[in-house]
């Protein structure tokens, strides 16, 4: 008679627990990160209406603090669509990791290793330029890049490295299609 490993004792069961905590919380994170770069742009905008209306008209001298004002605004949008861009992938993520669908966390680690690619980059060129003043952010972002990493790695080694993707789990497989557009 041969035991069989109880269903809790697998490492893919908990590699798979491991990969959907991290969904939810990547989830969570990211719509407090997208309400908090609204929540900012929104009052940077009142900020600069009030301004405009209720304040003097700006001179020489005060054009200094308006300048600094649309530069954080343009700042508060681009956050802004990067956190709305964030939390699309995360709910990609969790919907893939529910409904087992192999495209969604395809495109997940696409977008984690463009993000970390980018990251990296960003923090290598920060260490070159500021050489002599370099502090223990640009160290921490790489190793929060290298820990997002293995998470990736986890990612892809439990939901797309378990089995050989098939035809159908292609971005844009030909049953995807016929199913959604009701080609025959």
């Amino acid at each position: 008679m041969e035991l069989k490993p109880h269903r809790f004792c697998s490492s893919h069961w908990c590699m798979e627990k491991l990969c959907v905590i991290f969904a939810v919380i990547n989830a969570i994170t990211c719509v407090l990160a997208f309400l908090n770069s609204v929540i900012l742009l929104i009052f940077l905008l009142v900020l600069w209406i009030w301004t405009l209306y209720h304040g003097n008209i700006p001179t020489y001298e005060d054009s200094e603090g308006l300048f600094f004002l649309n530069f954080f605004i343009i700042g508060a949008v681009i956050c802004s669509m990067l956190a709305a861009s964030a939390l699309y992938f995360a709910i990609l993520l969790c919907l893939g990791i529910q409904n087992d669908n192999k495209r969604y966390i395809k495109m997940y680690v696409h977008y984690g290793v463009t993000v970390v690619a980018l990251s990296v980059l960003g923090s290598l060129l920060y260490i070159w330029l500021f050489w002599e003043q370099v502090r223990i952010d640009a160290v921490i972002s790489l190793g929060i890049c290298l820990a997002y990493s293995g998470i990736l790695c986890l990612i892809n080694k439990t939901y797309l490295g378990s089995d050989q993707l098939k035809g159908n789990d292609r971005l844009l497989s030909t049953s995807y299609v016929q199913q959604s557009y009701g080609c025959q």
